[in-house]
């Protein structure tokens, strides 16, 4: 190798290294938590307003009043939240949630008694 094969491969080398240090770093998501704390929140705001709990026991036998609270709270959590969609589950009635899960979701239940029955309460967050 002469001065000038070598002078070019040190360039070379300098030019990848400088490309290497000048890229941008992969920025992390936050979106796995976020979702998580969504359904977190939505949960324990469901567990505390006895209203919504009420509805959460009436949605789990099919009663049309309770699913419609309950689907207006989904709608509220999640403007509120800013979290692409979330549905919400009690029981086997599921809370229309006028968006679709994805497959990238954090998934999060709840065991309650209604006094008779144990049955699970189910928070879905899509992101």
């Amino acid at each position: 190798m002469n001065l000038t094969s070598e002078a070019c491969i040190g360039a070379l080398l300098s030019l990848g290294l400088l490309a290497i240090a000048l890229a941008p770093a992969p920025q992390p998501s936050y979106a796995p938590v976020a979702a998580a704390l969504a359904a977190q929140d939505a949960l324990e705001v469901i567990e505390k307003d006895e209203s919504l709990l009420q509805a959460a026991y009436g949605a789990a036998s099919g009663e049309p009043t309770a699913i419609s609270r309950l689907t207006a709270f989904a709608a509220t959590a999640r403007k509120a939240t800013g979290v692409k969609c979330l549905s919400i589950s009690s029981g086997i009635a599921a809370i229309p949630a006028g968006c679709t899960v994805t497959s990238r979701q954090v998934v999060l239940r709840r065991l309650l008694f209604d006094g008779d029955r144990f049955f699970f309460l189910e928070v879905r967050v899509g992101y």
